[in-house]
């Protein structure tokens, strides 16, 4: 598949650095306009940290996953057909398998031979992991954080069961009851009827990703994008990638672990009401080289609940 380049803030025919500072694209047979923003130290060891795949325009990866940019060259990557990036014009290409492979057009075109380190969140964290097991040769060091584990049904089942437990028990919480009353609306209506209703009981359910629920505005501000036009939640990515990722041709990561070799960071919260930690227990023993770091007391964004704890940990991994 062919990349054609292109930055949204260059002149006609200038040629551009796909590592310099600002917002890019590049072009691929498939698709016009995948989308990534470049931000941090010019010349630094660079980190690509990839956006989830169902429906965040990706503000919430720079916003709060953003320390590394002041000794890093961050590249933040939105997958397609996610905020600001270009739609497949076929459906059944959205699914995190393709997603994950996406990033492999985006090392070519920012010319790397490897991508020195891959960053990623809950489904972005399934994105990173798929990467990994995709291109082993073409990646030095993957994080994932609270990762939804794709294709499994052993994981889709104990997910289930640990989702609604989660929900079962906090539902008379007050802390927590307009949140459980939000998110299981959201999934009896598959994210709603409209970007604007989709939004909304994301946001009101977000206590829900929290132990400490005090530091839950922390991620409904970081998932403001003020540049971007229009709502920075997709209905629509939300729902095309769920159906292909329910398909029964879906990967499963776990049987396909022992492929990376990459040095990996599992890291997890041990009160994540939706990535269950015996997950990221289990992918951590399949994977040949990888260091599990457990969160205790904390749910499922533990640079958020946990900063110094997290970042002190995530930069003694980087600098190996």
């Amino acid at each position: 598949m062919s990349v054609m380049v292109s930055a949204q803030s260059a002149p006609e025919g200038a040629k551009v650095d796909p590592l310099s500072l600002g917002d890019h694209t590049y072009d691929t047979d498939e698709i016009k306009g995948l989308w990534y923003r470049v931000r941090g130290v010019v010349g630094g060891p660079v980190v690509v940290v990839t956006s989830v795949g169902w429906g965040l325009s990706g503000g919430y990866v720079w916003n709060s996953l953003n320390k590394l940019e002041d000794t890093h060259l961050c590249v933040y990557s939105v997958p397609r057909g996610n905020g600001r990036s270009g739609r497949p014009t076929d459906d059944t290409r959205m699914s995190t398998a393709i997603m994950s492979s996406d990033l492999d057009l985006l090392r070519q075109h920012l010319g790397l031979e490897k991508i020195p380190a891959l960053i990623g969140h809950s489904n972005g964290s399934c994105l990173a992991l798929g990467y990994a097991e995709q291109f082993p040769d073409r990646l030095g060091k993957v994080v994932i954080i609270d990762s939804q584990i794709m294709g499994d049904k052993e994981w889709s089942q104990l997910n289930g069961e640990n989702f609604r437990r989660y929900l079962n028990e906090r539902k008379d919480m007050p802390e927590y009851a307009d949140a459980v009353a939000a998110i299981t609306k959201l999934g009896a209506k598959n994210g709603g009827d409209t970007d604007e209703e989709f939004l909304e009981l994301l946001t009101t359910a977000i206590p829900l990703y929290f132990t400490d629920t005090t530091k839950a505005h922390l991620l409904a501000e970081s998932m403001a994008d003020p540049d971007f036009d229009g709502v920075p939640l997709s209905l629509w990515a939300y729902q095309k990638q769920g159906a292909q990722d329910d398909s029964p041709n879906r990967p499963n990561q776990v049987a396909e672990a022992t492929k990376v070799k990459a040095d990996v960071l599992v890291v997890h919260g041990d009160d994540d009401f939706i990535c269950p930690l015996v997950w990221a227990q289990r992918i951590a023993d399949i994977l040949p080289s990888a260091e599990l770091a457990v969160f205790e007391t904390c749910g499922h964004c533990p640079w958020l609940e946990q900063p110094e704890k997290f970042w002190s940990l995530l930069r003694k991994f980087l600098a190996k």
